[in-house]
């Protein structure tokens, strides 16, 4: 392997958070290989999931007063939980 082939394999295994060695055996297994999402991913899952809990506590509150109109924000919830799968797939790894 050349200086430049190893720097990119670094690079690559960096990017992905992975050690050299891991990144190899899922390059030979041909599994998807991704980058590592940013370091405040985490957090902004955790914090559309503490959103989502609000809305879902408001929704029953206003379903029980009969205060809001409760199909659109049961439709608001919906579109979050959608927005939250879309976060999460888009850097969780199909194959481990």
């Amino acid at each position: 392997m050349s200086d430049s082939e190893a720097d990119l394999l670094d690079r690559s295994a960096i990017k992905s958070r992975l050690s050299r060695s891991e990144f190899i055996r899922r390059l030979i297994l041909n599994c998807k290989i991704q980058e590592a999402p940013p370091v405040d991913y985490f957090t902004l899952i955790s914090e559309l999931r503490r959103i989502g809990s609000n809305i879902n506590q408001v929704l029953k509150v206003a379903y029980t007063k009969d205060l809001v109109d409760v199909p659109l924000l049961r439709k608001t919830l919906d579109d979050y939980r959608r927005t939250e799968q879309m976060i999460w797939k888009s850097f969780s790894p199909e194959d481990g």
